[in-house]
């Protein structure tokens, strides 16, 4: 009985499938233009007020871009963020007004929408699946509440996109156009947001892997890319400045676990040498206490991926959350799991597990903006976890040689 119904509905899909790609697009562009609408209008998703929306570091990318139009020199950090401030430099510099860096935040998260349906469409052979990717992005309101803002968040969430898929092509083809591309994209990237920067260990790990050369050179060779990266980290000036500015060896020691709770920090051991500490990432503590350390790297990146250690949080806000998290998560780990030993599977993952370490080592945030970065890729994930779930029900239940 259920057999017949799973071999109706295939025929129904097969027989109308034109229909069913059209409604797809069109129920998601819809739903990403009517979110952006009310939150232009109303601000109904974000601050309750409608029109350009700013944040807590609106200011520090707007003085920055004040400063690059007149030749000055940065402050307050600014030129960790430059190509952001590049853009709003540059919208306002042709003289336009800041609505304009608002749509071409929008235009670069339709072009990550593309970027999702074509390597869901590619891993997968369906069409469909990456329609649902693209779909799933484009109609998430977490993710469409960050686009009229004036913050990296919307565009450094679609460029590290972009970058996932520049990746994924330049492995794909394996010849050095594409890489060439690639890295471009990933540099820029990288100045939009420090996190940034953890792409470019990714793309020369996966440019080693998918060459034809011995297992063995290709372990050095990886160790290296590693080794030579946290180097830089530690001892290159515009990493090292960052790290005493986030003073992440102090975060270690006063339990930080969401930036500004101090009333929800996790009690750590005391250290005589803190200060030594964070200058240097905060190793020594982390090796003189790796039980507490690791517990609180855990609460960290739990607190960004789910709704607790937050009292401000409302039960409407988060029953929608998890609503709309939960299902991501659990199809993201079925995906990861039926389809570990695809290489693309393996790049997508490298970068969600990256981006979440930096929030492991440093703190969580309060309006989950981290989350928002990797929030893309893990509903691409959670794609492939329908399309496993997909094969395992073809494989029982639609395959005529299965009598089971």
């Amino acid at each position: 009985m259920l057999r017949n119904k799973l071999y109706r509905l295939l025929e129904w899909y097969r027989a109308n499938v034109r229909l069913i790609y059209f409604l797809v697009i069109f129920l998601a562009l819809s739903r990403f233009f009517y979110l952006n609408y009310i939150n232009w209008t109303s601000g109904e998703l974000c601050t309750g007020q409608g029109g350009i929306q700013y944040g807590y570091d609106s200011f520090r990318y707007l003085d920055g871009a004040d400063k690059l139009i007149n030749h000055q020199d940065f402050i307050l950090g600014e030129d960790k963020y430059t190509g952001y401030i590049f853009l709003i430099a540059f919208v306002k510099s042709v003289g336009l007004d800041l609505s304009f860096v608002l749509i071409i935040q929008l235009m670069f998260a339709l072009l990550a929408a593309l970027a999702l349906y074509d390597i869901a469409k590619s891993v997968t052979q369906r069409k469909i699946m990456g329609l649902i990717a693209a779909g799933f992005y484009l109609i998430n309101p977490f993710i469409a509440q960050w686009h009229l803002f004036i913050h990296t968040e919307s565009f450094y969430s679609s460029m590290l996109t972009i970058s996932a898929w520049s990746i994924y092509k330049a492995i794909q083809k394996n010849n050095l156009k594409f890489y060439i591309i690639s890295l471009i994209i990933v540099f820029y990237t990288a100045l939009i947001r420090p996190n940034g920067w953890i792409l470019v260990p990714v793309f020369f790990v996966f440019a080693i892997l998918i060459q034809k050369i011995n297992f063995k050179i290709k372990v050095i060779a990886v160790i290296s890319v590693i080794t030579i990266f946290l180097l830089m980290v530690v001892y290159m000036p515009i990493f090292k400045n960052d790290i005493n500015g986030v003073k992440t060896g102090d975060l270690f020691l006063k339990g930080e676990i969401i930036w500004g709770f101090t009333d929800l920090r996790l009690k750590m051991p005391s250290d005589n040498n803190s200060e030594t500490s964070y200058q240097k990432f905060g190793a020594g503590y982390v090796l003189k206490h790796p039980l507490a350390v690791t517990k609180l790297m855990m609460m960290r990146v739990t607190a960004e991926l789910l709704p607790v250690f937050r009292p401000k949080n409302s039960t409407k806000f988060i029953i929608r959350f998890l609503l709309w998290m939960l299902p991501a998560y659990i199809l993201s780990i079925l995906g990861a799991i039926f389809l570990r030993k695809n290489i693309n599977i393996l790049l997508i993952l490298s970068i969600i597990i990256s981006h979440l370490l930096i929030i492991a080592v440093t703190y969580s945030e309060q309006e989950f903006r981290f989350l928002i970065y990797i929030l893309p890729l893990i509903y691409l994930m959670a794609t492939f976890g329908i399309f496993a779930l997909w094969k395992y029900f073809s494989k029982f239940y639609l395959n005529p040689t299965n009598n089971n």
